[in-house]
């Protein structure tokens, strides 16, 4: 196995450890662990990709593909919760939007309302949500409110976006970088769940 392997092999083990809090930081954590500083950094796929061999080995595959739709319902209900309770549009963008959970059990939605980030959070932690942190991000087209929550092993960060800046909500790219990405709704996430 050559260095680059080893580290992903070592990462993927410390994130289901629970000794890294995302693939970077279990990278990072690889790299000192096994003294390997010279060589070349895995992918997060690759990682990803030996996660989810770990996974389904532990696991077996039909508890494995249990375990992806069981946070694919759970990503559906806290979607479904937010734009009854807000009246607003809700999204899931990227890796949750199409039923990634290995490695980074993060779901990153988009919501389009004028109403305060505080008002979403209340919503969240009325419905047994851990308490969230506030953070600002700098998109492509302006700076947005988000928070950062989770529950039952599913972690969000929510993006609240301003109704002027609606378009951006269901665009297909990266809110920062603006590479494409893959956008759904909870409609589509739980129709997928429904199919597994």
């Amino acid at each position: 196995m050559n260095p680059t392997e080893r580290i992903a092999q070592e990462a993927a083990q410390r994130l289901r450890q629970g000794k890294a809090t995302d693939i970077a930081d279990a990278i990072r954590g690889a790299v000192g662990h096994l003294r390997l500083h010279d060589a070349d950094l895995p992918s997060h796929a690759l990682v990803r990709q030996i996660t989810q061999a770990i996974m389904q080995s532990e696991m077996g595959a039909d508890a494995y593909a249990e375990s992806v739709r069981a946070r694919d319902l759970q990503l559906a209900d806290v979607m479904e919760l937010l734009a009854h309770a807000l009246a607003a549009p809700v999204t899931v963008a990227g890796r949750a939007a199409r039923g990634e959970f290995d490695a980074d059990p993060r779901a990153h939605l988009r919501i389009v309302t004028d109403r305060r980030i505080g008002a979403v959070a209340a919503v969240l932690v009325g419905a047994g949500w851990e308490e969230p942190e506030f953070t600002t991000l700098n998109a492509a087209f302006g700076r947005c409110d988000q928070l950062h929550s989770q529950k039952g092993g599913l972690a969000l960060t929510l993006t609240r976006i301003p109704s002027a800046l609606a378009e951006h909500a269901s665009d297909a790219h990266d809110m920062v970088t603006g590479k494409p990405t893959t956008v759904a709704t909870a409609a589509q996430v739980r129709s997928r769940a429904e199919i597994t």
